[in-house]
């Protein structure tokens, strides 16, 4: 199933990535791992197709992706921290402009307050602020 995923996500609507971002959040502690394996397949395409990422941006801005980070499983977390990122990379000034003004880095703060910090959360937020060639690291 999620070789099929993989291979249709560049062609998937933004109503069609609407549904799964209602699937990844809807009881989140249920298919825990089937979840992050979608995140992670979201993610690859993200990096690499622009247009998947304006269509996961339609669907949930950074904001919004900002709010699932009190997800129960870390691998999930670290991915929308990168999902974060990849929209941040697409006009850094205009991002950077964003967080300041919802105080998107304080909430992304305190969502992640409850959860313990390990090795690849930090290397994952130092990634988020460091750029090279224009580029955010995730």
């Amino acid at each position: 199933m999620l070789k099929l995923l993989d291979r249709l996500i560049p062609w998937l609507s933004v109503d069609d990535i609407g549904m799964l971002f209602a699937f990844i959040t809807h009881e989140k502690r249920q298919y825990v791992e089937l979840k992050a394996e979608i995140c992670d397949v979201i993610l690859r395409h993200m990096e690499r197709t622009p247009a998947v990422a304006d269509n996961v941006n339609s669907v949930c801005d950074t904001s919004l992706l900002i709010s699932f980070l009190d997800m129960p499983s870390e691998r999930m977390r670290l991915s929308f921290l990168k999902m974060i990122g990849v929209l941040l990379a697409q006009s850094p000034v205009v991002g950077r402009a964003m967080m300041t003004k919802i105080a998107g880095f304080d909430a992304i703060w305190l969502f992640l307050a409850p959860f313990p910090v390990t090795a690849d959360l930090c290397d994952v937020l130092l990634r988020i602020g460091s750029r090279e060639k224009n580029r955010w690291w995730c």
